[in-house]
């Protein structure tokens, strides 16, 4: 195996482009240090040297919470009996077939 890759294999090239910071100098530079991550650096706040660590990264943002009533145009268009027994055997036996 290269030596080249051996070193990604194990971790070390990808760790030497990160930016390694110690937990008392995070604390300081905090705001910094979100704002670099935000932008897509990879920070690493170490404790004790590297026994242990932690990464900062950006979390996407959340999905939007659907409101209730946003189907209402859709369901408006089904008919009265949508729920009834009948219509729920016609459209069970759709997929008759398709259980063999």
């Amino acid at each position: 195996m290269p030596a080249w890759l051996a070193e990604v294999a194990t971790g070390r090239w990808y760790y030497s482009y990160m930016i390694q910071v110690g937990l008392k100098d995070a604390k300081n530079r905090l705001s910094e240090l979100f704002t670099m991550a935000l932008l897509g650096e990879t920070i690493v706040i170490t404790r004790q040297g590297e026994n242990q660590s932690i990464r900062l990264t950006p979390v996407p943002p959340p999905h939007p919470l659907r409101g209730f009533g946003m189907l209402r145009e859709q369901l408006a268009d089904l008919p009265p009996d949508w729920n009834s027994p009948e219509a729920e055997a016609e459209f069970l036996a759709q997929f008759e077939d398709l259980g063999e």
